[in-house]
């Protein structure tokens, strides 16, 4: 299983990273893959996306960093995490109202499913994805 941890690079691509677990030493890989999609071409996929809009300044941000990280390697390819730095991509944080960091969207076929802002757990977080998202839950 992989987990797929997604930065954004400006407004309109982001780079994909793929953290995996080696089959031989059970130890995780990091490697990225040379595939570029746009922000737009990712939320309107069919594999829920939740969307953390946050600050490098912001204290609440850093305690959901780890968060993230552990939900995402616990989730795989069931969903697709990425992290959109507001004062990087100020216009894509424009589009979509953000007030405060963090904020977190829950995206699936281009329609928002879920927005919050604040930390949430990663318990919250998954009983969030079990109850709306389309695509089949399993464990």
């Amino acid at each position: 299983m992989s987990a797929r941890l997604i930065t954004m690079t400006g407004e309109m691509e982001v780079f994909t990273s793929i953290i995996t677990k080696s089959p031989f030493t059970n130890s995780l890989n990091d490697f990225t893959m040379n595939k570029k999609e746009t922000f737009q071409d990712i939320i309107d996929g069919d594999t829920p996306v939740l969307v953390d809009f946050f600050a490098t300044w912001c204290g609440p941000c850093k305690t959901m960093s780890p968060i993230l990280e552990a939900f995402s390697k616990q989730m795989g390819d069931r969903v697709r995490v990425i992290k959109i730095d507001v004062d990087k991509a100020t216009n894509t944080a424009t589009t979509y109202k953000i007030q405060s960091v963090p904020t977190l969207i829950l995206f699936q076929k281009g329609q928002i499913l879920w927005r919050a802002s604040g930390v949430v757990q990663k318990q919250q977080l998954e009983n969030i994805i079990k109850e709306l998202t389309v695509k089949t839950y399993q464990e």
